[in-house]
């Protein structure tokens, strides 16, 4: 599932509706096209046309739209704020219509849970450890072996060197 809400302008467009979104959406990020807009640029965002907005910061990867604006059922409104100067104005308006949906449960682990889920990672680190010790032990006993090979094979030239005679 994209996190992305697409609003596309057509020439000489100054508002546009997107594809409607669920309730409780989380990280959605509003990515409008069709516009040229500065690098970066102001949204005001809000449940009613006239309430009060809050505002984030456009940039050419979108802008962010806080959760908060998913919670109430209602539609979504985005105001693009171009400043000039000392003057802000509302050059172009988004509605985002959102659709019910139930609430998901809250996935905050328990205390139980999370007892568990500590116990598990402690776990894994020991068996990281181990592993790590393991390997360690791995490479000490090689580099013995390449050691005893070698003077073996020391012992085995020196042998045949003096033709084996004791």
């Amino acid at each position: 599932m994209s996190n992305i809400i697409t609003a596309t302008f057509a020439d000489g467009d100054t508002s546009v509706v997107t594809a409607e979104q669920y309730m409780y959406a989380r990280g959605q990020i509003l990515k409008v096209e069709g516009l040229e807009l500065p690098s970066v640029y102001r949204v005001n965002f809000s449940n009613s046309p006239t309430g009060d907005s809050k505002t984030q910061i456009g940039t050419a990867d979108g802008v962010i739209i806080p959760d908060v604006y998913f919670v109430s059922g209602k539609p979504i409104y985005a105001y693009i704020m171009l400043t000039s100067g000392e003057d802000r104005e509302i050059k172009y308006d988004i509605t985002i219509p959102i659709l019910n949906a139930t609430e998901p449960e809250d996935d905050t682990p328990t205390e139980e849970q999370a007892s568990v889920i500590n116990q598990a990672i402690n776990a894994l680190s020991d068996a990281i450890t181990a592993l790590n010790e393991a390997t360690t032990r791995v490479g000490e006993a090689v580099e013995k072996m390449e050691t005893l090979t070698f003077r073996i094979n020391e012992v085995g030239e020196l042998i045949s060197q003096t033709g084996g005679e004791d």
